[in-house]
């Protein structure tokens, strides 16, 4: 059984808020097959992500080695 763990994103990693842009950006293409997703749109959702405040936070998941695996 895979067990999950839960942590606020750390909004001053470049990495992590870019690993959380991508996931954001392809979720809504995997339902609209006329939704595509380019580098600008990826850096943009980076950018509003970097700019949330403390009220605004939002979750990564972690696998059992601490893996980013999703963010919510």
């Amino acid at each position: 059984m895979n067990q999950y763990s839960y942590r606020r994103a750390q909004i001053e990693n470049d990495e992590e808020i870019n690993f959380i842009a991508k996931i954001d950006n392809t979720i809504p293409a995997k339902f609209d097959s006329d939704f595509i997703i380019n580098d600008k749109m990826n850096e943009d959702r980076a950018k509003f992500l970097k700019s949330c405040k403390d009220e605004d936070f939002f979750e990564v998941a972690l696998d059992t080695q601490n893996s980013r695996i999703s963010s919510c």
